[in-house]
């Protein structure tokens, strides 16, 4: 975990928000959302359309987690391999 004061020193482009944080009170995670404005967040560890909505709600700008994909091999997500190993379009 990074304090404000690495941050605000690494520059960094967005701020990423562990899996853990879904299981803190609405409070908690609405108060680290809001400590890294303005810096986008993107929520990790989202599994359930109930954790998906929350983190909506909270104004979260994006999130990561297997609901909302699934891992792919780097080929494959750049379109590089064999058209059979791709994955289906939903």
């Amino acid at each position: 975990a990074s304090t404000p004061d690495e941050i605000a020193h690494d520059a960094p482009d967005l701020v990423k928000l562990d899996r853990s944080m879904l299981d803190r009170s609405d409070a908690d995670l609405s108060e680290a959302l809001q400590s890294c404005r303005p810096l986008p967040v993107v929520i990790e560890g989202i599994e359930t359309l109930d954790q998906r909505e929350r983190c909506r709600l909270l104004g979260s700008d994006v999130g990561r987690g297997c609901l909302l994909g699934l891992p792919v091999p780097l080929d494959v997500w750049t379109g590089a391999a064999d058209e059979r190993v791709r994955p289906r379009a939903r």
